[in-house]
Parts: structure tokens; sequence; C-alpha cells
């Protein structure tokens, strides 16, 4: 099954805001699982969608399969547990001293998240030069 392409790139995102109104909005506990839920699933979406159409080198030098999925899975999902850690402190826990944290914690996903994009962006252009000649 095969979504129109606003849809698509648009899904990740979609599921990050719902994610995180539903965490902000409401008191609920069961609500904030819900949206952590949401939040991960649409990690997981942009995740796979981003490796997908990376073309760079990922390669590790760890010999277990199995280690090396498990190592490739917390490498690519830590910028999106740092957010939502994020959230969730400065959401449940009502003390002050937690806003700094959070913030760095928030700064560092979108850091590694900038990072990530940008390498990517600039290994698919110097391939695209590499293969134009």
């Amino acid at each position: 099954m095969h979504y129109p392409k606003f849809i698509y790139e648009a899904l990740p995102y979609l599921y990050f805001c719902a994610g995180i109104i539903l965490i902000h909005e409401n008191t609920h506990f069961i609500f904030s699982i819900i949206g952590s839920l949401l939040f991960l699933f649409g990690a997981g979406i942009w995740i796979v969608r981003s490796n997908h159409r990376r073309i760079d080198i990922t390669g590790h030098f760890i010999k277990s399969e199995l280690l090396q999925d498990l190592s490739q899975k917390l490498y690519e999902f830590r910028p999106f547990v740092c957010l939502l850690i994020s959230l969730l402190s400065v959401e449940y826990i009502d003390t002050s001293w937690v806003e700094g944290p959070s913030i760095i914690l928030l700064i560092i996903a979108i850091w590694i998240l900038t990072l990530r994009i940008s390498n990517r962006h600039l290994n698919t252009k110097k391939s695209k030069d590499l293969t134009s000649y």
C-alpha cells in the first residue's frame, strides 16, 4: 500500500505532534504513555525512512549481528529518547532544577539530529557529484 508523497513525508511529524500533544495536554498518566509510544513510533518511521535514503558508510566493527543491530538502533533512537525524556521531565517533575537539564537534553537532541541530517545530505551531494562524471 502506497501513500501519497505529502502523507508519507509528513507521517513521522504527525506522530511526533500527536504524541507531544497527548503528553502535554492531558493530566492522566495513560495519555502520556500513549503519547510516548506515538512519539517513538514516529521516531521509528523517521529512522526507517532516513536509513532507506542514506548512502553514507554505516559499517561497524562489531562481529555479532545482534549486537551490531542493537547498537545501531540505540544510536538512531538516542536523540528521540533525549527529546522524550526532556518533555516528560518538564511535564511530571515539578521542581525548578529539572528545567536546566531538560533544556540541555533538548539542545543535545536537536544538535544530534541536525548533525545527522546535514551529514547525510552532505554525503548524498558528494555521491551525486561523484556519479555525475
